[in-house]
């Protein structure tokens, strides 16, 4: 190592140490704040001690050049002006991002917390007599996000016994088996579909509640989501099928046999005709099939 190599090392040992001298009495001065540090200290003071682990020199020589390439790039997007995930990924700091916003949060925590305030914009959007839609717009991001750390979340074994220390933790860092857990799926897409049902984005519907009754097939609910956005969507064969499925679980719901009554001669329609339709199809392949043996056994190139 030369010597002006050994003085840049020491200038960033200094400049490190600084930072770290500001951080501890930034921190100290928002603890002795009468409201306590809040959510933006917080960032912040994560966000000086992520500068100081990685600003501690670059691990391989090309490194730095790789990075200033990136910046150089028309299609590099700075980690803060992301707007998708993927944009995100590419940046190469998905995974810091993910760990700085949610420092002492669990995903289980979260996906209820959201599902909570997605209930509680449903109940809005319900109680408001401007009927005003946002609230149920509100609904399906809250649904959209609840699902996402849904699918964060690690399963326990379904044997699993919790220790007196998971139990006490359980408020903060609650656990679910995989059943549980694709119960609790279930129930967050077949909510994201009602929000959606409020502000008729039937294709939506169609897709929550599909989601939803292959997480739990018992969720009547979703069943009921799904004819109806069938029945919306014009796609007769397969409303019925989804009352069909329905009536399976719970013979006697009265949502899904009005709907099997409105539906009925729709129903049956559409399913002749596909029969009709099969039918002249296997007649076709028949017709090739006899024609290419007729060939065969002739020996018609």
């Amino acid at each position: 190592m030369t010597e002006d190599d050994a003085t840049k090392r020491e200038d960033k040992q200094q400049l490190i140490d600084k930072m770290k001298a500001t951080k501890e009495e930034w921190d100290a001065e928002a603890a002795a704040s009468p409201d306590g540090p809040d959510e933006t200290d917080a960032l912040l003071s994560q966000a000086i001690s992520m500068a100081m682990d990685q600003g501690k020199g670059w691990t391989s020589p090309g490194e730095r050049e790789k990075y200033l390439e990136n910046l150089l790039d028309d299609d590099f997007i700075p980690p803060l002006f992301c707007e998708t995930s993927e944009e995100l990924e590419k940046s190469g700091l998905k995974d810091a991002f993910a760990t700085l916003h949610n420092e002492g949060e669990t995903p289980g925590k979260n996906m209820l917390e959201c599902r909570k305030k997605g209930n509680q914009s449903v109940a809005w959007g319900r109680q408001n007599k401007a009927k005003n839609i946002q609230y149920y717009r509100d609904a399906v991001n809250h649904y959209y996000e609840a699902y996402h750390w849904a699918c964060r979340i690690v399963p326990k074994d379904e044997d699993f016994v919790p220790t007196p220390e998971e139990l006490a933790a359980a408020d903060e860092d609650p656990y679910f088996t995989e059943k549980g857990l694709d119960e609790l799926r279930s129930i967050i897409c077949s909510n994201c579909a009602l929000a959606h049902m409020c502000i008729k984005n039937w294709g939506h519907v169609r897709d929550e509640a599909k989601k939803a009754v292959d997480y739990n097939p018992n969720n009547i609910k979703a069943w009921y989501r799904l004819a109806k956005a069938h029945q919306m969507l014009h796609n007769w064969e397969e409303a019925g099928n989804a009352i069909d499925s329905g009536l399976e679980i719970e013979k006697d719901s009265k949502e899904l046999h009005q709907l099997q009554k409105t539906l009925g001669d729709k129903v049956r329609k559409a399913r002749l005709h596909r029969q009709q339709r099969e039918r002249a199809r296997a007649e076709r392949t028949s017709r090739i099939k006899d024609v290419w043996r007729y060939c065969k056994e002739e020996t018609i190139a």
